[in-house]
């Protein structure tokens, strides 16, 4: 994982180097949210998102968990971590799609992957973008065909990833719905194939950054009665 880092930070670096020759007026913007929460299946979770947009046609968003055992034991020692960054190239022939290189790494061995693949912005697309916008709605799908992981079978994935401001000229911007739902398929003779992971969490902004926030949770890797589960907590962007 390490070597991941210094590779992805020696990429960062070059493709800003290249683009403050043509333009120093570059300035960074994005975002950071830290959110905490306590799960009903008994765990406590904190988080770390984060979305910065780099010089040029690039982009990069990531996040990390930190957990405690998801069963229910040693519920607060914060012993497992999930973490994914993306770097994303947005200028794919004039159109609403990405070229995106995603890193996953979770607690155990074996446990990190590369992939490849491609994001469209569906809600861009020609004819429906209208309609997105009349929800206020946002919608992102990824493909990866390609991942180098430590599995002997062929091992894909499709994420979808949403935002939808709720209510907005009611409640002044405060209320929204967002998640993402993570398909991964299997293809071969391992036991564990067409794994879902997914979250849907509804936020309240109570004042400046600070929000008041419950998701509703799926994990397909985790044993059966422990795959649903709310999360209830609060987050500050």
């Amino acid at each position: 994982m390490a070597y991941f880092y210094r590779s992805l930070l020696l990429c960062l670096l070059c493709v800003n180097g290249a683009h403050s020759a043509g333009q120093q007026a570059y300035q960074p913007h994005g975002y950071i949210d830290f959110n905490s929460y306590y799960d009903t299946r008994n765990f406590q979770v904190n988080t770390m998102n984060a979305k910065l947009d780099l010089p040029g046609p690039f982009s990069y968003f990531g996040f990390t968990n930190w957990s405690g055992d998801q069963t229910g034991d040693d519920a607060f020692d914060f012993g497992e971590h999930y973490t994914e960054h993306g770097l994303y190239y947005d200028q794919v022939f004039d159109s609403p799609f990405d070229f995106t290189v995603q890193y996953a790494d979770a607690s155990g061995f074996n446990n990190d992957v590369m992939r490849l693949g491609a994001q469209a912005h569906v809600h861009k697309f020609k004819y429906i973008d209208q309609l997105f916008k009349k929800v206020n709605a946002s919608y992102w799908l990824s493909y990866f065909p390609w991942q180098v992981d430590g599995l002997d079978d062929y091992a894909f994935q499709l994420q979808h990833v949403w935002f939808m401001k709720m209510l907005p000229a009611t409640v002044a911007d405060r209320l929204y719905l967002s998640g993402f739902a993570d398909h991964n398929f299997l293809i071969g003779d391992t036991p564990a194939h067409n794994k879902l992971v997914a979250e849907n969490q509804f936020g309240y902004r109570v004042w400046k950054g600070l929000h008041l926030v419950t998701e509703l949770r799926w994990n397909g890797y985790l044993p059966k009665g422990d795959r649903f589960g709310v999360g209830i907590g609060a987050q500050y962007k």
